[in-house]
């Protein structure tokens, strides 16, 4: 397999900063979602990944993925915290499943101008 490229525009939010707390309507019982800023990235970044890379649902036991994500940041105040990324990829139909990533390599850097965050994909 080739390895699939993507670079996608934004600041890289953290899923574990960016949780809220609600109370579901029936129950009463409150649980945790994705921040509004976290949404907004996993649909920002769903809307960025080619139409050709959709719905490829890569990774399973017999193919295993590694992951390699460098995160450019705005400014030092971020941690770098790229499970959204996972998360973003399979809902964007690339990966199957994000528990198929077995290898991870994962960087942060900084650029004020043009945070994005550079990924390649590619089966073990």
């Amino acid at each position: 397999m080739k390895p699939i490229i993507l670079t996608i525009t934004g600041t890289v939010v953290s899923l574990k900063n960016s949780r809220r707390l609600v109370r579901n309507r029936r129950t009463g019982k409150p649980f945790s979602i994705k921040s509004a800023d976290a949404e907004r990235f996993v649909r920002d970044f769903v809307a960025q990944v080619p139409v050709k890379y959709r719905g490829l649902k890569l990774g399973s036991e017999e193919h295993p993925l590694r992951v390699s994500a460098v995160a450019y940041y705005p400014s030092l105040r971020h941690d770098l915290s790229l499970e959204i990324v996972y998360d973003a990829l399979q809902a964007a139909g690339v990966i199957s499943n994000d528990r198929w990533i077995r290898e991870k390599t994962e960087a942060a850097f900084i650029d004020a101008k043009n945070p994005r965050c550079e990924i390649v994909i590619m089966e073990v």
